[in-house]
C-alpha cells in the first residue's frame, strides 16, 4: 500500500519513490518485515519441539520482535503517507489500531523479553498462559 502510494504520488515533477531518502525508509520497513517473517518460520519449526521452554522462548522472541518492527513499520508508513496516513480513509489507521490492541492483549516488547529470559525459571504451564498484567480485562 505504501509503496504503491510512493510510486503514484508526484512531487517536484517526479514520483516520491525516486527520492533516495524515501527509498531508504521503504527498505528499512521491508527489512523489518522480512526479519519478523523469518523468525516466525523459525518459531513454527520449533512448535513441535519436545522442550516446552524452547517453544515459549521462540514465541516470545517472535512477539517481541513483532511489537518493535510493527511499530516501526506503522510509524514509517504514516510518515510516508503524510497527512493521509492519519485519516480513517486509508486502511493504515485500522492496521495501527489492530497492532496496538494486539500488543495490549498479548504483552508488549518488555513483557515478552522478560518472558523469554525467565522461560526456564517458571513451569511450562505458567509461561504459556500468562496474561500480561491482566490488561485484557481493561479492553
Amino acid at each position: 500500500m505504501t509503496m504503491e502510494y510512493l510510486r503514484t504520488r508526484k512531487q517536484f515533477g517526479s514520483a516520491l519513490s525516486q527520492f533516495q531518502v524515501l527509498q531508504h525508509r521503504a527498505v528499512d520497513m521491508f527489512i523489518n518485515i522480512e526479519e519478523v517473517r523469518s523468525l516466525v518460520m523459525n518459531a513454527a519449526a520449533k512448535a513441535w519441539s519436545d522442550n516446552p521452554y524452547e517453544r515459549v522462548r521462540a514465541v516470545s522472541a517472535v512477539k517481541a520482535l513483532t511489537n518493535r518492527a510493527g511499530r516501526l513499520v506503522a510509524q514509517e508508513a504514516i510518515q510516508l503517507h503524510g497527512g493521509m496516513g492519519m485519516t480513517l480513509e486509508l486502511p493504515l489507521a485500522d492496521f495501527v489500531k489492530r497492532l496496538l490492541a494486539i500488543e495490549l492483549m498479548f504483552g508488549g516488547e518488555r513483557f515478552q523479553r522478560l518472558r523469554f529470559a525467565n522461560a526456564e525459571d517458571q513451569g511450562s504451564e505458567k509461561t504459556v498462559f500468562v496474561s500480561p498484567k491482566k490488561r485484557w480485562k481493561q479492553i
